[in-house]
């Protein structure tokens, strides 16, 4: 391994250890206690012919996800004409008609690609076990198809397969008697694997809002329409019926503004809402089509009122397009959008900045619960199933968490052990404290300057929820002439009351306030750690009451 030299970045430095480990198992690691673990050696052995032919492809990383690439390489190894599929898969290259229609790469990409920017939800083995059996069913309806000789196109989902089926076909096919790890998942989780669904993004739809986003942008230029237009706009939009996650106020927004503009768009707007619209590879989308991609896009990140202003104007754009291109009898077919609408996004922004939101909407991912739940400190203790390092953070949290390192180095508080640095795993921590025979402590490390309120993530949050008194708030406070200072919240989830605050698109934060810092946080570690003792003791005896 380390002298063979692979072109793609997902081979040469990816973390494909979760792949190998379902496509030798058919299960993450994690749902394997007391078993040994595919290691990236053993799993390499078994696949590198496969891996060495998915190299050719340039494997996209946020395509070939864990659970993709591990059927990827099961598939590949089973019947190498499905080489062209994932070939397909990786080019984005599908095929859907307005009637709902779909061929099975353009199926596995919307899974695929449905969540592609929530990481949480993407760290779970949950989810990519999910992805390993929708892309293994994707890959077998299309071998079967082109065993039949004529293309397959999906109205619903393909039929599930048997993943230890075709885990047992490989290793007949590799002529692997035993293999390293053994093709087979323990006989104690067999019938507790999960049949997952899709999760969607699901959003409460504000159409107040939207109608104040509609008015504001009223006075610029490319977007003026009559006063009076925009109420009867609303109450075409009022009688549609509108998916939650084709809901975002941009595209309500666009969709008042246009209306407003031409009553006879309606029935564009009602092929979007009902999913009417269609892709070619070589001729690209209609503008229906163009809107609903630009939507699904916008969805899977966190762009802020620039990224909703940036849909905006990227709707207003495709419609703009279709009334330069329509011609009698024709549907204007195009692959992308111009670019020009990149000049429009600025002063969309300034017009949105002046509303006053009280009741933003949120966007919310729905979660998928783990199989094995374990305690708080075995949570603590898996590893995140994360690539390396893509998070950027400001040089202000870089040098608190330094000093935080050099604190606990000099001093060994508030307990001696190794230290490990997790700043750049997206794992809802700084930093881990390891010791042989206690429980695994975690740190979050927030730069708290002149009583300034500390903001939280919903993430971090939700785990200091989960971990308790295993999980430590740093507060660390810069000093230009001394030392910083350097004071400890043990189970801040017991101790703060933060209040929540959401933005205009899926991003949720919890501020606490810098006078309830000052209370509860301490340099004394030792009351702490008595604290934590004592609180123990008295739910004991009040559970035994």
């Amino acid at each position: 391994m380390k002298n063979r030299s692979y072109l793609s970045k997902l081979f040469r430095i990816g973390n494909i250890l979760l792949a190998l480990a379902l496509a030798v198992r058919g299960i993450p690691r994690t749902w394997q206690p007391g078993v040994p673990a595919v290691t990236i050696q053993s799993g390499w052995a078994i696949y590198a012919d496969e891996i060495r032919r998915l190299d050719a492809l340039d494997p996209k990383l946020r395509i070939f996800q864990s659970g993709v690439l591990a059927a990827a390489l099961v598939t590949t190894a089973l019947d190498p004409r499905v080489f062209a599929f994932w070939e397909l898969v990786n080019q984005e290259r599908w095929t859907r008609h307005r009637d709902g229609r779909i061929d099975p790469p353009g199926w596995l990409l919307q899974q695929i690609l449905r969540h592609s920017g929530n990481r949480d939800l993407a760290l779970r083995p949950e989810y990519q076990h999910y992805l390993f059996q929708v892309s293994l069913a994707a890959a077998m309806a299309w071998l079967s198809a082109l065993d039949a000789g004529q293309p397959l196109w999906l109205t619903g989902e393909p039929a599930r397969v048997k993943i230890d089926e075709l885990l047992e076909q490989v290793r007949t096919r590799k002529g692997l008697r035993r293999a390293p790890d053994g093709f087979r998942p323990p006989k104690d989780l067999l019938g507790r694997l999960p049949a997952l669904t899709p999760t969607v993004i699901e959003h409460p739809m504000d159409l107040d809002l939207a109608m104040d986003m509609a008015r504001a942008v009223r006075d610029l230029e490319p977007f003026g329409f009559e006063v009076g237009a925009l109420d009867d706009a609303r109450d075409v939009l009022d009688a549609m019926e509108i998916p939650s996650e084709l809901g975002a106020p941009a595209v309500l927004t666009a969709a008042l503004v246009s209306l407003a503009r031409d009553p006879d768009r309606v029935g564009m707007w009602s092929d979007i809402f009902a999913g009417c619209w269609s892709h070619d590879p070589h001729e690209g989308s209609d503008t229906a089509g163009l809107i609903t991609r630009a939507i699904q896009v916008a969805n899977r990140r966190e762009g802020g009122l620039p990224g909703q202003a940036q849909l905006f104007a990227r709707a207003m754009m495709a419609i703009k397009t279709h009334d330069r291109l329509k011609r009698p009898g024709i549907v204007p077919r195009h692959k992308n959008i111009p670019k020009a609408q990149g000049d429009w996004v600025k002063p969309i922004i300034v017009a949105w900045s002046k509303i006053t939101m009280t009741d933003i909407p949120v966007i919310h991912s729905c979660q998928v619960q783990p199989v094995i739940k374990g305690t708080a400190d075995s949570l603590a203790r898996q590893r995140c199933q994360n690539r390396k390092a893509r998070r950027s953070r400001d040089e202000t949290g870089a040098r608190g968490e330094r000093s935080f390192a050099q604190y606990h180095a000099c001093r060994g508080l508030p307990r001696r052990g190794c230290l490990i640095d997790r700043t750049r795993d997206q794992c809802g921590w700084d930093y881990e404290l390891d010791t042989e025979g206690e429980p695994l402590w975690v740190f979050e490390v927030k730069v708290v300057t002149g009583g300034i309120d500390c903001i939280i993530g919903e993430r971090q949050w939700e785990l200091a929820e989960e971990l308790g008194t295993n999980y430590w708030l740093v507060l660390v406070e810069e000093r230009p002439d001394a030392d910083d200072e350097i004071r400890f919240i043990r189970n801040p989830y017991q101790w703060l009351q933060p209040e929540r605050e959401t933005r205009l698109v899926p991003h949720t934060t919890l501020k606490v306030k810098g006078r309830d810092l000052k209370k509860v946080a301490t340099d004394d570690v030792e009351s702490l750690l008595q604290q934590s003792e004592a609180l123990s003791v008295d739910d004991f005896e009040a559970s035994d009451d």
